[in-house]
């Protein structure tokens, strides 16, 4: 999809066709994270650094229910506080 850079005041704008707008559900005000990829950049409505801090609950969450389990397979009285 070809997307065309237009000057807005001292800045540059770029229009994202109704079609990308729907498909990212994202209209005016909206933001947009850009990021750069090995193929190149990237445009989303989602915000990178909320997936990397999900990335580190979701291993937090399974190493502390691994701890859980394995605690919870011995004997109440061989589990030091």
């Amino acid at each position: 999809m070809e997307l065309k850079l237009t000057k807005i005041g001292n800045s540059i704008g770029m229009i994202l066709p109704k079609e990308a707008r729907d498909k990212m559900k994202v209209g005016t005000g909206d933001v947009l994270f850009l990021t750069e990829t090995p193929e190149g950049y990237k445009i989303t409505p989602y915000d990178p650094a909320f997936g990397t801090q999900m990335d580190a609950a979701r291993i937090g969450f399974w190493v502390g229910a691994m701890s859980v389990k394995i605690r919870a397979d011995k004997p109440p009285d061989t589990i030091a506080s």
